[in-house]
C-alpha cells in the first residue's frame, strides 16, 4: 500500500486538497486514495509529479529516507555545469533537486526494463 496519508499532508501544509491535486495534474477523481488501499504502486511519474507539483521531495511523499546531498559540493555545480554549459545561474537549488529527480526516474525505469 502507497503511504497516502503523507500526501494528504503535503497538502495540507499547502493547503490544497486531494481532489484539487488530481485535477490540477490530470488524475482521475479519487486515485489518488485509491493508492492507499491498493498493493501496487502508483507510476513514478505520478508521485514525481506530485511531489512537485506539493513543492516537496519524491521521499517526503513514499516515506523513504531523504537521499543526501553529494558528499562532494562541486558535484552539483558540475552536473549543472554538464547539463547547462555553466549558464544555471538562474536554477534554483529547486530545479536541480527536480532535474535529479527525474534522473531517478529514468534509472528506475530502465531498471525495470522500461523504456
Amino acid at each position: 500500500m502507497f503511504p497516502v496519508d503523507n500526501i494528504r499532508k503535503a497538502c495540507k501544509e499547502k493547503g490544497t486538497s486531494l481532489a484539487e491535486v488530481e485535477r490540477a495534474l490530470g488524475i482521475g477523481n479519487g486515485v489518488i486514495a485509491r493508492w492507499g488501499k491498493s498493493k501496487g504502486s502508483p507510476p513514478y511519474d505520478r508521485i514525481v509529479a506530485i511531489a512537485s507539483y506539493l513543492g516537496v521531495s519524491v521521499e517526503t511523499l513514499t516515506g523513504e529516507a531523504e537521499t543526501p546531498a553529494p558528499a562532494d559540493a562541486d558535484a552539483a555545480a558540475d552536473l549543472m555545469f554538464a547539463l547547462w554549459g555553466g549558464d544555471s545561474h538562474e536554477l534554483s537549488d529547486e530545479d536541480l533537486q527536480d532535474v535529479m529527480n527525474y534522473a531517478a526516474y529514468v534509472l528506475e525505469r530502465k531498471r525495470k526494463g522500461k523504456k
